[in-house]
């Protein structure tokens, strides 16, 4: 918990920036920095502060002119960059509206219109075909989304950030165009924005099918772009095991013939795959397996069948 005096160092300094660094800076464990820190290789200016406490200082941000502290950003120390990301969320959160209509169906892309923008190369698809975005707060969400991401350089910056835009879920039809977008990026973590997105906030009944077809149709050669579509399928394969794995057996030559007779209930599984069939990366299909089998959200069935496939592919 902050103190009345460190809570006031947040709303009623003329220097925040400098404040919150010796604030972070008291605030931060010698041992959490250590642990925080191999977790997370390649950062250099972790100061290991809670993210419970981070959180705290986000929210207290947020109730106070947290425009000026969004408009002047620094990243001195990957705290800094974390809490931007929260205040982003909370702001969002309370200005963001919602929208409860169901998904058009994206699958159908060559007859909807929204489904050719989403193949469309241009950069600028979101801006022309959401411009009304931009007469309202959503509007000033959108540039924060834009100026945030690109600051991105590691998982838990992206998956905090992600988990804090709950105001996607009121949004989900909108905001899908810049995902889809996202997930064309060549940078490591604009990608994994967009797949950690999907696993957040789309996973419904509504969008499963939309969800799954942006993850297996969407590659990357970077490894944390790779986890997250491997993470994005267990999660899919969580909520919907019977429909992913239907996916699976569809998009994924290797594995489902080396089950042979292997059942759930007693019935076959099928050895047939559609020329949709996608020789996608080994690597995301045995670490989706590979967190499949680890969820405690997952059968033992499910499991025995999922270990099956895994390995089946690697004696293959």
């Amino acid at each position: 918990m902050l103190t009345p005096s460190q809570k006031s160092m947040i709303n009623e300094s003329t220097s925040l920036h400098d404040d919150l660094q010796n604030l972070l800076k008291t605030l931060a464990e010698p041992g959490y920095q250590k642990f925080a820190s191999a977790l997370l290789p390649g950062t250099t200016n972790l100061l290991g502060v809670r993210l419970p406490i981070l959180r705290q200082i986000a929210g207290d941000i947020a109730k106070g002119d947290w425009p000026h502290y969004l408009s002047t950003p620094t990243d001195t120390y990957f705290e800094e960059t974390m809490l931007q990301g929260m205040v982003i969320g909370f702001v969002t959160k309370k200005t963001g509206g919602v929208d409860r209509r169901k998904p058009q169906t994206y699958l159908s892309l060559k007859s909807d219109t929204r489904g050719q923008t989403y193949l469309s190369s241009k950069d600028d698809t979101w801006d022309q075909t959401y411009s009304s975005l931009k007469s309202d707060m959503r509007g000033q969400t959108y540039s924060y989304l834009k100026a945030f991401i690109p600051r991105i350089d590691n998982w838990s910056v992206c998956d905090s950030f992600c988990a804090g835009l709950k105001f996607a879920k009121d949004r989900r039809e909108e905001v899908w165009p810049f995902l889809m977008e996202c997930l064309k990026s060549d940078h490591e973590f604009e990608f994994r924005f967009g797949a950690v997105m999907l696993l957040n906030h789309y996973l419904t009944h509504d969008w499963i099918d939309n969800v799954l077809e942006a993850l297996f149709t969407h590659t990357h050669k970077d490894y944390y772009a790779k986890m997250a579509i491997a993470w994005g399928l267990s999660q899919a394969f969580a909520f919907d095991s019977g429909k992913t794995l239907t996916h699976f057996e569809q998009r994924w030559a290797i594995g489902t013939a080396a089950i042979g007779k292997a059942a759930i209930g007693g019935g076959a599984i099928s050895t047939a795959t559609s020329d949709a069939a996608i020789d996608q990366d080994v690597f995301v299909r045995q670490k989706t397996f590979q967190k499949i089998l680890e969820s405690n959200k997952v059968s033992a069935e499910y499991k025995s069948l999922i270990k099956a496939m895994k390995e089946g592919e690697s004696r293959g």
